[in-house]
């Protein structure tokens, strides 16, 4: 199953309402009752044949949020106006979610607090994670993971 979504958010310089597609490939084994049988499984280049995000910047629209709208619906997305109901000068892009848990962008990294789900995997591929970005760190106490910014 593969979902396409456009958030509407800002840019780094806060200046433009701004069009992002996240596309969310969904392909995990389900048993009867739909149920994920299967999380994650390493494909021939060390990444998740079952599940993938991926976000990316599709254009600024406009400074006004009148004429973004404009724009939006030009191009004929199903949004709706609510996505616009926030100032301009708050950051913000889209997230997605990892092993379980929504993950927060700050400083061109997504990170959340480590899950057990986020521990199996980064025990048993260790390596290949980190080539495709992932890390984990302790700051007092806490684990976080992170990947670098798929933007």
């Amino acid at each position: 199953m593969t979902t396409v979504e456009y958030d509407i958010s800002t840019g780094c310089k806060s200046e433009y309402y701004t069009l992002w597609k996240t596309t969310t490939v969904d392909l995990r084994p389900r048993d009867a009752d739909g149920n994920v049988t299967e999380d994650f499984r390493m494909n021939s280049v060390g990444g998740n044949m079952h599940y993938h995000v991926h976000i990316r910047f599709v254009q600024n629209l406009a400074k006004s949020k009148e004429d973004a709208i404009a724009k939006v619906r030009e191009m004929g997305l199903p949004i709706s106006d609510s996505e616009f109901e926030f100032d301009l000068k708050h950051y913000s892009k889209p997230s997605f979610e990892a092993f379980g848990v929504k993950m927060k962008h700050k400083r061109g990294k997504w990170y959340a607090n480590a899950t057990e789900d986020f521990w199996q995997c980064w025990k048993a591929n260790k390596d290949i994670m980190k080539s495709f970005g992932w890390g984990c760190w302790n700051h007092d106490g806490t684990w976080y993971m992170a990947m670098k910014d798929l933007a």
